[in-house]
């Protein structure tokens, strides 16, 4: 059943991959052009045939293309650090043996002013700014010196990091989100965001102490604020108890368990990888036959998400209730692509209007078709490093 999708996934997207191949526009992995070559990395792997090397590098040359005075996506800068991102991917698969720093070093310029104009907005967003930034850096010091840009980014954490009415053992961060004061609480924009970039510092060997003093008492925090029961435990805002009702990538426990138990490893601290396993156990009961909370298959808001990071999970820390919650999640998976679509019999939820979002990586069927083949491979789902759940 899960090899039918697949193809049907593919033909899909041959049909339909010049909603995602539109010049200037939407270049990146995400949700643009080089989602299809991402996707055909995995399908290379699947069918073992040669041929959709080519297809990887095809829509990798027409992302490359897009760079130019005619772009229209939404922020160039956004794109070039994707595209950064996946040279370095296929550079790791020995897919390419080329010297990848002389195409990087062209975007290098363009994302030190798209870092200025975050430093201003004062916006430290892990998906749009100066943590984004960040991580671009961190993995260009592969090929470049970044240490002046890592302390300056550590810095800037350290002078908007707050004890105001906090207890004293606690910090947060003042920052902005889409033009207001950030309360968040989560991986996708908040606090817990923050301290997983914070934990791909300390990883790299960059000022490891100074990282671990804000981890420390940022992570109190988040453990400060977490509730007793609830399919969440953890509240949406500093400033309140309420929580989701459900969770997936973008919202909801599952960000902070990953950080936590992620926190732990790097940190040697058995209580903070607890916590992560324990938040990751109690989501691990969520259910939604109905369709009343998730919507779609999808990856950053949908089945296919949540099956990914239980997988994981099972990786991580063997356990029936994630051996469970994994394949629940995977048969929605399944269970969503049987509409009467031209994707393949699925249907992205939010913003679906949009025919790219249909295909594209995030949020269509170009990350469920890559789910559903890392499955049928047995392999880890490494795609999650392009949705901010970088393996550290």
């Amino acid at each position: 059943m899960r090899k039918t999708q697949i193809s049907a996934i593919e033909q899909a997207l041959v049909q339909n991959q010049n909603f995602l191949n539109v010049k200037g526009v939407n270049l990146g992995v995400t949700g643009g052009t080089l989602g299809l070559s991402l996707f055909y990395y995995y399908y290379y792997l699947y069918t073992n045939e040669e041929k959709y090397i080519d297809k990887i590098m095809f829509h990798l040359n027409k992302a490359f293309e897009g760079i130019n005075s005619d772009y229209q996506g939404y922020f160039i800068a956004l794109d070039m650090i994707e595209i950064v991102q996946f040279l370095y991917f296929i550079k790791d698969k020995e897919l390419i043996d080329d010297d990848i720093n002389e195409y990087c070093q062209g975007f290098d310029e363009w994302i030190y002013k798209f870092l200025d104009i975050k430093v201003k907005e004062k916006e430290l967003d892990p998906y749009g700014g100066i943590i984004k930034v960040g991580t671009y850096f961190l993995e260009r010091s592969k090929d470049i010196e970044v240490t002046h840009i890592i302390d300056n980014i550590l810095t800037l954490i350290e002078e908007w990091a707050t004890t105001d009415g906090l207890k004293k053992e606690e910090i947060s961060f003042n920052y902005n989100f889409l033009d207001k004061k950030c309360k968040e609480v989560g991986k996708g924009h908040g606090v817990a965001g923050i301290v997983f970039f914070l934990l791909q510092v300390h990883e790299k060997g960059f000022f490891k102490d100074r990282c671990k003093k804000i981890i420390t008492p940022a992570i109190q925090f988040l453990l400060n604020r977490k509730l007793t029961k609830g399919t969440n435990l953890f509240p949406y805002n500093s400033d309140s108890t309420m929580t989701y009702e459900y969770s997936n990538l973008s919202y909801g426990d599952m960000g902070i368990g990953y950080t936590l138990y992620h926190a732990g490893r790097i940190l040697n601290n058995e209580t903070y990888s607890t916590q992560g396993i324990e938040t990751m156990l109690n989501l691990s009961t969520f259910r939604d036959d109905k369709e009343e909370k998730i919507y779609d298959a999808n990856l950053i808001y949908g089945a296919a998400g949540i099956y990914s990071l239980f997988r994981l999970f099972e990786e991580y820390h063997p356990n029936k209730a994630f051996t469970q919650a994994s394949e629940y999640w995977l048969d929605r998976v399944m269970a969503f692509g049987t509409k009467n679509t031209k994707w393949a019999g699925y249907k992205t939820f939010y913003n679906g209007e949009q025919n790219e979002l249909q295909l594209c990586f995030d949020q269509g069927i170009c990350g469920i078709g890559i789910t559903l083949i890392c499955k049928e491979l047995n392999i880890l789902p490494d795609y999650l490093n392009f949705v901010n759940y970088n393996f550290i």
